[in-house]
């Protein structure tokens, strides 16, 4: 943090303050940079059409009750790292009991237009903390109409809000490698909704990590209301929406999202445990893992019903869930003609999907009932044991496949895994592992590792939610490391030599 205490007047970019503490009760004007060590925002503050705002790493900006920051301009909050900015409240008084003045939020509203041909606003490397806002289609951070956003790297936490991230009408923003964690919403962490036909909008969402939230009608993600987004590589764990549908993520109303990779896992409600899909939708789910979720009523992994326009499963594992009724999925529809699976692990089969009505759905080729044997759910992980029933069992036959899976390693072309993980059990695993030629000790490990026969490989370490930890060259066979500085956990360990691969689990201690 900065121990200056000085204001620099102005430059050509604009103004620039630079002091240890700073309050802000005017809307920005002028083009600004924040770099004090605090800065207190005691009202609603506009950043002015054609104007931007940057907030230096380190700096803390803090709200008073019912503040917030409405962006007309362009918003640069680039953290680093090692150096996040942080968003929060003044006052957190009450938080446990749902009961703080907290902050309003950071808003995008390009409803006129005006905002199009402004610089690309970035959140990136920031921290949201005990925001209070349930007024309805508005979050922690609000997007109407805009797409020129990027939120990446970021964490949400213990905000109570309609939703974290609210995208509305045509907002094709990039959501990519946050966590979303301990937040109590009515819609989840991430809420896509309230477009028209014609306004179909294709936001990204990608390689985030959400888990522990609360929510009324979902918990974790909902897409609905014309949207048509990519959910790619997500992990969505042990959320919560006891009183309401779709513990993990909700499809709904008329929106057409490609979910692919995701690990959906270990959520709760009262129906749709995992997933529910109901109105007017048309997704696609494509190397997903639904797994260990829990329905009070029906559908322990997922629910369908609802006039659900069509349904395309391939090759995803949907394992151990359970539910009063259909423990691995419920379906509760007229027409059930164009729910389509094919390639698809699912326990008990077609028998254990439970059909409100006598319908029958296309059961296609492919589909098997065999525990796909994760390698350690308990802990986490759902990539595959190399004696996987699920392994070369899926099949690409379709223009959705994803070329990479969940961890970014290749996907093979024509025979591919089932769920999110491809697993690297080949030719290169037979020569260096069955060998022995390529050894990793300790493991578990304390954090000091000692790699043997590696050497000209490419080393990349990663933890549970995929970030990178660790990127080396192994320059000798009898290479050594220290990685004790990481949190105890489990983590993966990726060896290249630019035509193989091959990963293999750490137990950090």
């Amino acid at each position: 943090m900065k121990k200056l205490l000085l204001f620099l007047s102005f430059v050509s970019t604009g103004f620039i303050t630079m002091s240890q503490n700073i309050t802000v009760s005017d809307s920005i004007k002028t083009n600004t940079v924040w770099e004090a060590d605090t800065v207190f925002v005691d009202t609603c503050i506009v950043i002015a059409d054609d104007v931007s705002l940057a907030i230096d790493p380190g700096v803390v900006v803090a709200f008073d009750s019912a503040a917030c920051l409405k962006v007309n301009g362009t918003l640069i909050a680039a953290g680093t790292e090692d150096n996040h900015i942080i968003f929060t409240s003044v006052d957190t008084t009450g938080y446990g009991n749902l009961d703080h003045d907290g902050w309003s939020g950071i808003y995008f509203d390009n409803t006129g237009g005006s905002m199009t041909d402004n610089q690309a606003s970035i959140i990136d490397y920031s921290e949201f903390y005990y925001s209070r806002n349930t007024m309805y289609e508005q979050g922690v951070v609000s997007v109407l109409d805009f797409s020129n956003l990027t939120v990446s790297n970021s964490l949400f936490k213990y905000n109570y809000a309609y939703t974290c991230i609210n995208l509305a009408d045509s907002s094709e923003v990039k959501i990519i490698n946050n966590v979303f964690d301990g937040n109590t919403t009515t819609v989840g962490a991430i809420s896509l909704g309230c477009s028209t036909d014609g306004q179909q909008a294709t936001p990204l969402i990608k390689n985030n990590l959400v888990m522990n939230n609360t929510g009324e009608w979902c918990a974790g993600i909902k897409i609905s209301g014309y949207f048509t987004p990519v959910v790619d590589g997500n992990k969505i764990f042990a959320n919560d929406c006891s009183d309401g549908d779709a513990g993990g993520l909700m499809v709904s109303g008329y929106s057409n999202p490609v979910i692919v990779n995701n690990v959906i896992a270990y959520n709760h409600a009262e129906n749709g445990g995992g997933v529910f899909v109901k109105y007017f939708t048309n997704p696609v789910f494509v190397n997903n893992v639904i797994a260990y979720n829990t329905a009070d009523e029906n559908g322990g992994g997922i629910a369908n019903g609802c006039s659900t326009d069509s349904v395309l499963y391939i090759n995803n594992i949907i394992y151990g869930n359970t539910a009063v009724n259909g423990n691995q999925m419920y379906i509760n529809d007229d027409d059930c003609s164009l729910y389509k699976f094919y390639y698809n692990d699912i326990e008990g089969g077609l028998d254990d999907v439970y059909f409100e009505d006598d319908n029958t759905v296309e059961f296609g080729t492919g589909n098997i009932d065999e525990d796909p044997m994760f390698v350690d759910a308990v802990n986490f992980d759902f990539s595959l044991d190399c004696n996987s029933g699920c392994i070369d069992a899926g099949k690409d036959t379709t223009d959705y496949m994803p070329e990479f899976d969940i961890l970014g390693n290749n996907r093979n072309e024509g025979i591919t895994d089932m769920g999110a993980y491809e697993m690297q059990c080949n030719s290169f695993v037979d020569k260096y592992v069955s060998d022995n030629v390529i050894s990793v000790s300790p493991n578990p490990s304390s954090g000091y590792l000692i790699i043997s026969n590696a050497g000209g490989f490419d080393l990349k370490i990663t933890d549970l939610t995929g970030k990178t930890v660790l990127k080396d060259k192994i320059v000798r066979d009898i290479y050594e490391i220290n990685i004790e500085n990481n949190k105890s956990g489990i983590y993966f360990l990726h060896f290249s030599d630019g035509n193989n691969e091959y990963s293999k689990k750490l137990i950090l201690k």
